[in-house]
C-alpha cells in the first residue's frame, strides 16, 4: 500500500517537474525568437488611455507646427530648434509622465510590462535631454530616428502605437 503511494506521489512529481521544464524551454523559445511581445502587453483600458493622451499631445504639437510653418514660406534652422525646445521637447515630456501617471491606476500590470514602461521612460528621458542640449539633432535625419529608437521601441512593445516619437514629422 505505502508503495503506492509513494508511486503516485513520484508520478506527480515527474509531471509537475516535466510541466515546468515544458514552460521553460517554451519561454526560452519565445524569447529567441523574439516572440515575447506578448508578455509585455499591458491591460486594454491602459493602452486606450495612453494612446488617448499621446494622440492628444502629438495634435497639439502638429497644430502647433502648422501654425508655424503657414506664418512664413520657409522656416529657418533657427526657428525649427526653437520649435524643438520650446514644444516639442516638452509635449514630450508631458506625455511621457501623463502615461507614467497611468500606471498607477492600473493594478494588474505585469512586471513585464512594468519594466517595458520603464524603459519607454528612461529613453524617452534621455533622448528628450540629448535633443535640449543640441536641439539641432532633431532637423538632421539620421540623427533624430535613431535618437527615439529604443524609446519606440518600447512603446510599440506595449501596443502604445499613437505614442512613438519623432520630432518634425
Amino acid at each position: 500500500m505505502n508503495q503506492k503511494l509513494i508511486r503516485s506521489a513520484v508520478r506527480k512529481s515527474q509531471w509537475k517537474i516535466q510541466f515546468a521544464v515544458a514552460a521553460v524551454l517554451s519561454l526560452a523559445f519565445f524569447q529567441m525568437t523574439g516572440c515575447t511581445s506578448w508578455l509585455a502587453q499591458p491591460d486594454a483600458s491602459f493602452v486606450m488611455r495612453a494612446n488617448e493622451i499621446c494622440e492628444q499631445e502629438k495634435t497639439q504639437t502638429q497644430r502647433k507646427w502648422k501654425a508655424l510653418t503657414t506664418q512664413s514660406s520657409e522656416v529657418n534652422s533657427d526657428e525649427k530648434e526653437n520649435f524643438v525646445r520650446n514644444v516639442f521637447i516638452p509635449n514630450s515630456r508631458r506625455q511621457i509622465q501623463k502615461i507614467g501617471d497611468l500606471k498607477i491606476d492600473v493594478p494588474a500590470f505585469s512586471e513585464v510590462a512594468n519594466a517595458e514602461l520603464q524603459a519607454m521612460t528612461t529613453s524617452a528621458d534621455s533622448a528628450l535631454s540629448t535633443l535640449e542640449n543640441d536641439p539641432a539633432l532633431a532637423l538632421a535625419e539620421d540623427s533624430a530616428e535613431p535618437l527615439f529608437a529604443a524609446m519606440n521601441t518600447s512603446a510599440e512593445a506595449l501596443g502604445l502605437n499613437q505614442c512613438t516619437l519623432d520630432p518634425l514629422s
